[in-house]
């Protein structure tokens, strides 16, 4: 499963921020107690503009903040962020030791930055520079906020050649929440067809456990919709976020789990195997689609190197689609 990110305008340097961090900090839990709090570090940080409009942010340099800090601009309206879904933000990014303008989105109503509000960065998966996702955690939708990162949760001291920061900066952000997707398909259930392997979901997580058939698989794609979402249609060059659980229908193994691994994954629809686009494809966000991949519509005789999957290996995923773009 190939995972793609992107974000339209300032790409590059917007990848390069969320994917990068060599930060070794201790991952931070879901208690909102223990969020970060404003300091002499915020103090110092001037911001002016409106909610999702672009900020003037002015601050003296260097600035520097021992422990990241953070204080609420604006509170919003919304739910509040819980911990592991992906939330979209405008934000603006500086470096704290020259005051140098990093990257930012283009707060044109419809690219933002896509993050994973959960920190994992003991095991080196974070999607996210820490310093970000600890901006947004526990806040409603519709928040501005300032933070300035500790230099471990921002680049630490490799620092960033590409983006000119260099070691032990701390970094000025200004982010405003806009949304955030759900973390499991939210539609109507549905029966499933006869011969489908039985799917059971965690109550608390949504994370699907399977019993696969006696019987033989079947020679030919065959999808099944649990859960029908009213959302909008995936279309067949559509970018999507989902959760999604590969199990080996031969042996019952979970070969390949966002759920496992914390966070969503948001990829376009003709980066992977065949059977999984036909599965997405004209499906609805909030759905959540069963499919059954046979080895020609699936990896064939050239399974993933590492994995247990084999030439001749039945593939059957439980998808759950919670966001699309065409």
């Amino acid at each position: 499963m190939r995972k793609l990110l992107a974000v339209a305008g300032t790409a590059a340097l917007i990848v390069g921020l969320a994917g990068c961090s060599s930060a070794s900090n201790t991952a931070a839990g879901s208690d909102c107690s223990q969020v970060a709090q404003p300091g002499d570090a915020t103090s110092a940080v001037t911001v002016t503009g409106g909610f999702d409009v672009k900020p003037t942010v002015t601050f003296a340099t260097p600035l520097k903040a021992n422990e990241t800090q953070r204080e609420v601009l604006v509170t919003g309206t919304g739910p509040s962020v819980e911990v592991g879904q992906d939330v979209s933000i405008n934000f603006s990014a500086y470096d704290g030791t020259t005051g140098t303008s990093l990257a930012d989105t283009p707060y044109d109503g419809q690219t933002y930055l896509t993050v994973s509000n959960k920190l994992s960065v003991d095991a080196g998966q974070t999607g996210a520079l820490p310093g970000i996702v600890k901006a947004v955690q526990c806040l409603p939708i519709g928040s501005r906020v300032l933070v300035v990162t500790s230099p471990g949760d921002a680049f630490g001291e490799a620092g960033n050649s590409q983006l000119g920061v260099g070691p032990n900066s701390s970094l000025v952000i200004v982010a405003d929440i806009v949304s955030a997707l759900p973390t499991r398909a939210s539609g109507v259930d549905q029966p499933a067809p006869d011969g489908f392997p039985s799917v059971v979901l965690d109550p608390a997580t949504g994370q699907p456990g399977v019993t696969m058939p006696s019987s033989e698989p079947p020679t030919e794609t065959k999808i099944a919709v649990l859960k029908k979402g009213n959302g909008a249609v995936v279309g067949d060059n559509s970018d999507v976020t989902l959760q999604y659980s590969g199990f080996i229908w031969q042996t019952g193994e979970v070969f390949d789990s966002s759920w496992t691994r914390g966070s969503t994954a948001t990829f376009n629809v003709n980066g992977v195997i065949q059977g999984f686009h036909d599965a997405l494809v004209g499906q609805t966000v909030g759905s959540q689609v069963a499919v059954i991949i046979p080895p020609d519509q699936g990896y064939g005789s050239n399974p993933p190197s590492g994995s247990s999957i084999t030439a001749d290996s039945t593939l059957f995923f439980v998808i759950d689609i919670l966001g699309t773009k065409n």
